[in-house]
């Protein structure tokens, strides 16, 4: 869009279309740019863009932007058990308790359902007033960046660098 799209004036049906079709040129564009995930790259990305990619390799198109946003902050805390309050304050802090208790509830189910649909296998379950998640160390770039480092000893800080250095390549080249 241009700065002329944005002042108010009447809307005629071909100004619209202009606009729409340069939104859509526009998309694809960047679409194209987006290099497709490679064989061996994990379907989670954090590292750069945060995007998740399903077994056939496209995107996985999430319900929800929070149900996005819960999936993101459960794999940045893996194996650990948030309590529901703690989500719920993190997602739907304007709510009152009972709808935004309610909104958790539907989006996790909405976070397996997604998960399960683009063939993405995730251990999430409820547990003593909280939800446990836990996935494979392949599941996203950042475990393997952490499965790494714990790997790591301080006496191979040569070899370590170097390891980190082809990472970052891999992941935040596609960015560049």
């Amino acid at each position: 869009m241009n700065a002329v799209d944005y002042l108010l004036k009447p809307i005629t049906p071909d100004s619209l279309e202009r606009v729409v079709a340069r939104l859509l040129k526009n998309h694809e564009k960047r679409a194209a740019l987006r290099p497709p995930a490679a064989a061996e790259d994990p379907p989670v990305r954090c590292l750069g863009t945060f995007e998740t990619r399903g077994k056939d390799g496209k995107l996985v198109n999430w319900p929800t932007w929070k149900t996005e946003e819960l999936f993101a902050h459960l794999l940045s805390y893996p194996n650990r058990l948030p309590g529901k309050w703690h989500l719920v304050d993190l997602l739907w802090s304007e709510l009152d308790e009972d709808r935004a208790l309610n909104n958790l509830h539907n989006t996790v189910y909405r976070l397996k359902k997604a998960l399960k649909e683009a063939g993405i296998e995730v251990d999430l379950t409820h547990m003593n007033e909280g939800h446990h998640f836990s996935g494979a160390i392949a599941l996203s770039d950042l475990e393997l960046l952490r499965d790494f480092l714990n790997r790591t000893s301080a006496n191979d800080e040569r070899n370590a660098a170097e390891e980190i250095r082809a990472l970052a390549e891999r992941t935040l080249g596609r960015i560049l």
